[in-house]
Parts: structure tokens; sequence; C-alpha cells
């Protein structure tokens, strides 16, 4: 019998450090990019 595949660490949120897996802090679509920016901005 085969093992369950392991969780998807992108569905799951970020780990410890904020990243999710490799690719780093930020999971949003790129064209959304410049209004995270902006938020971050006025946060």
């Amino acid at each position: 019998m085969n093992k369950p595949a392991t969780p998807n660490s992108f569905r799951t949120g970020p780990d410890e450090q904020g990243m999710f897996g490799i690719f780093g802090g930020r999971f949003v679509a790129e064209t959304l990019m410049p209004l995270i920016l902006d938020l971050e901005r006025h946060w």
C-alpha cells in the first residue's frame, strides 16, 4: 500500500519564518502586488 502524500505546505499556511515553502513570504497574484505594497506602506 502506498504511503499518503505529504501535505502541500502552500495550503497549510506559512511556516515559522512566515515563508511559503521555498518561494518566500508572499503568496498573492502578481497583479495585486502594487496594492499589497501600498497597503504595507500605509499600515
